[in-house]
């Protein structure tokens, strides 16, 4: 039990502490300005990390077991000490972020928006614990349903149950691309049949069903475009264009602006950009009104704030 003491954070400490002290998880939720669902989560985490139950549940609330008893006199005693040594200010001041549950979307937002978004939200240490994975948009609402996720990001309005709640937050922009070194002198002569003939980078990935050809939102059907070949993300698909004579119908967010200079969009008479609502949806008894606040506000910020594509 030592050893697993040592991983217990000040934060875990203080809430069993809260929890011991007052036989309630909703009062300490309260006390916490916490969601109740998020207490839960962080006691039953330590009775898993510890191989022990500490409380016996009761219609009278929490009652610690003798285990429990035991921890909590070491929590008390340690708590004490680092009062005494005028840490525990310190340290809850370095502690402050914001814990987040998993966190899926699909490739062009994971690649274009979360993933930045996290980075900037850790080192301001807005949070401190999440995971991010890229899930396929016909599985997204299934991994929520079956607790793999507790955040999901996605393009237009999914078929949640009544336990998720989901938010607009902006919009982005699908558009077509090309490796600006094949395309940048001739890309004015082009016209639809051009385009048409050009050899596709299309997306494609794996389900229970096997290989399957996702929807690119081009407004021709692929059967009536030329194939080059299907790759399961937006990181791949850019990739390839920087290597080969292929477009690649491809949201704006997720190219710039690291590709700024060398992916290029062409416009093309007839082929309109397409635009589609980008949400937020959360299980709202895993995810913190406060997380959820935030998220909303960085990630519609980062929307607007999005770098441009350079008209050619």
């Amino acid at each position: 039990m030592s050893s697993e003491l040592e991983r217990l954070t000040l934060r875990e400490l203080e809430i069993f502490g809260d929890l011991a002290r007052m036989c309630s998880i909703r009062e300490v939720s309260r006390w916490r300005e916490m969601e109740v669902g998020q207490v839960s989560r962080i006691l039953k985490r330590l009775e898993t990390r510890l191989q022990m139950e500490l409380f016996k549940r009761s219609h009278r609330g929490l009652v610690l077991t003798p285990e429990g008893q035991h921890l909590r006199s070491i929590v008390e005693n340690t708590l004490d000490q680092l009062n005494s040594l005028g840490q525990v200010q310190l340290e809850s001041e370095e502690d402050t972020g914001i814990e987040l549950g998993p966190i899926g979307a699909p490739s062009f937002l994971a690649t274009g928006l979360i993933g930045p978004m996290l980075g900037k939200l850790y080192q301001s240490k807005r949070i401190k614990e999440t995971e991010l994975c890229e899930v396929v948009p016909d599985r997204i609402v299934l991994s929520g349903l079956r607790g793999i996720i507790d955040i999901a990001f996605h393009a237009g309005h999914l078929d949640w149950s009544r336990s998720w709640s989901t938010h607009k937050i902006g919009t982005a922009s699908w558009r077509l691309f090309c490796n600006a070194q094949f395309f940048k002198d001739k890309a004015s002569e082009f016209k639809i049949e051009d385009i048409l003939s050009m050899p596709f980078i299309y997306p494609t990935y794996w389900s229970p069903e096997g290989l399957r050809t996702g929807n690119d939102r081009f407004p021709v059907s692929l059967r009536r475009r030329k194939k080059a070949f299907g790759v399961s993300t937006i990181q791949l698909a850019l990739l390839s264009i920087l290597e080969c004579e292929a477009v690649s119908f491809l949201p704006d967010l997720a190219v710039y602006p690291a590709y700024t200079n060398e992916i290029i969009p062409l416009d093309i008479e007839g082929i309109d950009a397409v635009t589609e609502d980008i949400f937020v949806s959360v299980h709202e008894d895993r995810v913190s009104k406060k997380a959820l606040d935030m998220l909303i506000e960085e990630s519609s910020l980062y929307l607007q704030e999005k770098p441009k594509p350079l008209d050619i």
